[in-house]
């Protein structure tokens, strides 16, 4: 078991932890915006949570060597790349941002993709 955790497994630790830091990040800014309305709240949370639990299931199928842990790391990076593609259209041509919000959200995006992508190819394809 401690093998696995060097070899070829870095990339889906680091995509977990960008991941956990980045959605534990957007609840943080969540609880202290005070005019964000409640659909919105729910929409955010629910979104977040996501991510989290998408995370905790590729941690959980990896502590027990699971062969699914390749299906799930493939799933969140699609479901990455879905959201962070929406959500970077979204801040950059429909909202009203001014640039560093919206090259600092693209960036964070373009990372997540890339730590999920990265972590897909380079994990051993067995347990």
């Amino acid at each position: 078991m401690q093998k696995r955790l060097f070899v070829g497994w870095p990339w889906m630790w680091v995509a977990v932890a960008w991941t956990v830091f980045v959605w534990v990040g957007r609840i943080r800014n969540l609880i202290g915006d005070d005019e964000m309305s409640s659909a919105t709240r729910v929409g955010v949370s629910l979104l977040s949570a996501s991510f989290l639990i998408l995370c905790v299931l590729v941690v959980a199928g990896w502590i027990l060597g699971s062969a699914s842990v390749r299906a799930l790391v493939l799933v969140t990076l699609g479901w990455t790349v879905a959201v962070w593609t929406i959500r970077v259209v979204d801040i950059a041509f429909l909202g009203d941002h001014e640039v560093p919000f919206i090259v600092i959200h693209t960036a964070l995006g373009l990372l997540s993709v890339g730590l999920w992508s990265v972590s897909w190819k380079t994990l051993p394809t067995e347990p």
